[in-house]
């Protein structure tokens, strides 16, 4: 903070740094994932879930909790990243960032899921199982691919241009900071190696 002539404090503002989020942002983004991560950790408590053997359908039924389970942590984290990457660097979801959210929400659900298993282990009467792993990740990837399909085609042409824009100037920004004088960098010829 800086003080202007009057006393009062002003703000100094640099165009060219990213926005920061507020908490009440990051709540709104990142809240409904902790709290249904909180949620798949107490079911994951209780140990009369997997008590003894039953019909097949049980077993059905079980899997498809997984899959419910990590599917609905996958599209809350998907929005989540969406979200914070859109508010963070002020422009329009593309293509490629829309992959970044898709490989950063499996990744994520893909370790909480590992921590959700390992913490299995500890609760009596429960197991760790590297199936439940795979199906929890393949649930998420499978709901984040769907999630990235209807985005990607609800994505606007602007925002495809944006980016592709940005992207350009982004590389000629680098070629003239390369080459020291602001000029954009000759190809040498074979004779002059």
């Amino acid at each position: 903070m800086m003080k202007t002539e009057d006393g009062q404090q002003a703000r100094s503002v640099v165009s060219s740094a990213p926005a920061t989020l507020a908490a009440r942002d990051l709540l709104a983004l990142w809240g409904p994932v902790l709290a249904w991560m909180a949620a798949i950790f107490y079911v994951s408590s209780v140990n009369t879930w997997t008590v003894g053997e039953g019909p097949p359908l049980y077993h059905v039924m079980r899997k498809a909790g997984h899959i419910f389970e990590y599917a609905v942590l996958a599209l809350l984290a998907g929005r989540a990243l969406a979200g914070t990457w859109h508010r963070h660097h002020q422009h329009m979801l593309t293509r490629p960032m829309l992959v970044r959210v898709w490989w950063a929400g499996v990744a994520l659900c893909a370790v909480y899921a590992l921590t959700d298993e390992v913490h299995q282990a500890f609760v009596p009467r429960r197991e760790f199982h590297l199936t439940d792993i795979l199906i929890d990740t393949l649930s998420a990837t499978a709901a984040l691919g769907i999630w990235y399909i209807v985005r990607a085609r609800t994505a606007s042409p602007a925002a495809v241009a944006q980016a592709r824009a940005w992207s350009w100037s982004r590389r000629r920004h680098r070629h003239r900071h390369r080459d020291g004088n602001g000029s954009e960098p000759q190809p040498r010829r074979p004779s002059e190696q």
